[in-house]
Formats: C-alpha cells, structure tokens, sequence
C-alpha cells in the first residue's frame, strides 16, 4: 500500500487491484490528520493484508461477472441476442445468440460495441453519452439487416438500482428483437424480463394486441388514470418513452 495525505487533512494509505472486467479496485485505510502520518510499521501490516483484499475483491468481482453472464444468458432461451455493456460501450458479457451476429451485424471495435450500419452506431454513442445522468434514458432503434432476416430493432436498455448490482460494472443492457429474433415467450416472459408486476404486464400485453387506455380500463374494470400509472411504471422499467417505443419492443418479445 501506498501512503497518501497532507498535513491538516484526513490521511491513510491505498491500494489499487484490477477486476475480472478490467475495472480498478481502489481499497483505502483513511484515518484524521491529529493521529499523524502513518508509520512504515503500520504500512507493513497493511501490506501483509493487501493479498487478502485483492483475493476478496477479485472474488467479489468475478461472482458478479457470473451473475451477468448468467443473466444475459437467460434471454437465450428466448433466442434473443443480447449483450451487457459498460461506459463508451465496452462490451461486458454476451450470450451466443449476440456473438452470432459478429461480424456481420456488430463488431467489438477497440473494445467499443459497433454496428456494421454507421448510423446505429451514432445513435448507440450519442445514447451512452449520458451514462453519468441519475436516471439515463432507454432507446429503441431500428437496424436494417441482410437478407432473409430484412430487419431488427434494437433496444438498449439502462442497468439502475438492483441491476447495476447483478451487471457488475455494465450501465446498459442491449438486445435485438424483429425477424429472425425471438419468437415469443410464456405469459411469464414480461414480468421477469422487465421486473414488471402482474397487473402491470396485463397492461402491456392488451397494449401490444391493440387496445386503447380506456378500452383496456373498461376490460381490467379499473380508471383510466389507473391504467395510465400502470403504462406509466411500464415505460420507466423498459426504457421506453411511449405506447410506440413500447409495442415496437414487446413485439417481438411477449408475442
């Protein structure tokens, strides 16, 4: 460990372990400037820790690195590609179905996800630029592919609260839906994708066969503005920002 701090301030020593996804683990010891520097045989003793706090942390690091991969896995048995990416687009983990499509239809350029089509990968960028908001916004967008698959919409999704925990240091979720992609799923398929509520997958499945606010209110016999709350939770847990936006998404999921 390396001592650090001037004399009115808080002072201690620190060290930095690299990650199983290449972050940096920085593990400090502070304590106040009146109790004085730290002495080298204090520095001894921490540096006899030091190996123990990088195995926990590399332990620790790599359990959430498995925690992602497996749940990026799981969209796999709906055959859905699917990948977790970190600040810039740094891919984190994968599933197969994702890593089919290289690279034909993305590429890992640089360490940075990139779309053959030049235009998604702008609108990719420009949407991963504001990762350091307290509550980034979603996005879906269409991606035209080769024949036979003809089209995907891609949607990338922001990973906040419980699910920056499971996706170690990833802030988006992104996954392809549209022809050739995800033929659909169990009416359980929604609520454990999304983390939607019974009630609030109800709403989106009568949205996607088509109905309006007040027709699927009269159906469930609730108000309009209950319904409207409903849609409401749903786009904030989807990233969507409209009934739109949110077809397009479920389309090619919940079907």
């Amino acid at each position: 460990m390396t001592s650090f701090g001037r004399p009115g301030s808080v002072g201690g020593a620190g060290t930095v372990v690299r990650s199983m996804t290449d972050d940096m683990i920085a593990v400090t010891v502070e304590r106040c400037h009146v109790l004085g520097p730290l002495a080298s045989e204090d520095l001894a003793r921490l540096n006899a820790l030091r190996p123990h706090l990088a195995r926990a942390a590399l332990m620790a690091s790599r359990l959430k690195l498995q925690r992602a991969q497996s749940a990026v896995d799981i969209l796999s048995a709906l055959r859905l590609p699917a990948a977790a990416v970190g600040p810039s687009g740094r891919l984190i983990v994968t599933n197969p179905e994702f890593d089919a499509l290289m690279p034909d239809i993305v590429a890992d350029v640089a360490g940075r996800l990139t779309f053959t089509a030049t235009t998604a990968t702008k609108t990719i960028r420009e949407l991963l630029a504001d990762d350091g908001a307290k509550l980034p916004r979603g996005l879906s967008f269409p991606l035209r592919l080769a024949a036979p698959r003809g089209f995907a919409i891609v949607h990338v999704l922001p990973l906040v609260r419980d699910g920056r925990d499971i996706f170690a240091s990833a802030t988006r979720l992104v996954l392809l839906t549209g022809t050739g992609f995800g033929p659909g799923g169990d009416s359980g398929v929604l609520e454990g994708l999304f983390d939607l509520t019974p009630a609030e997958a109800r709403v989106a499945r009568a949205l996607l066969a088509g109905g309006s606010v007040s027709e699927i209110a009269r159906g469930a016999k609730l108000s309009p503005d209950t319904v409207r709350g409903q849609l409401k939770s749903v786009f904030r847990k989807t990233g969507t920002r409209g009934q739109v936006e949110l077809v397009r998404l479920l389309g090619g999921i919940g079907r």
